[in-house]
């Protein structure tokens, strides 16, 4: 059963609300762990917040990759 609040299923909300919580980033394996969904689905469900324009990929200095939280101050 999934319901859809602002265009999001109730666990691309999970995961959005995660995120947004680490200034950080995230990476998919703390994402699945936390948020408790299988690793295959946390990359589906991080393209469809990505291509919503929610979440960006980075890579951090030691080449990891994160999951940021795109804000509005990040959208000038």
């Amino acid at each position: 059963l999934e319901f859809s609040m602002g265009g999001l299923s109730e666990l691309e909300l999970k995961v959005y609300q995660y995120i947004n919580g680490k200034p950080k980033g995230s990476e998919g394996s703390s994402i699945a762990k936390n948020c408790e969904i299988p690793v295959e689905n946390v990359a589906k469900i991080i393209n469809s917040l990505s291509r919503k324009g929610l979440i960006e990929m980075r890579s951090d200095k030691d080449g990891k990759l994160t999951y940021n939280a795109v804000t509005a101050s990040d959208r000038k």
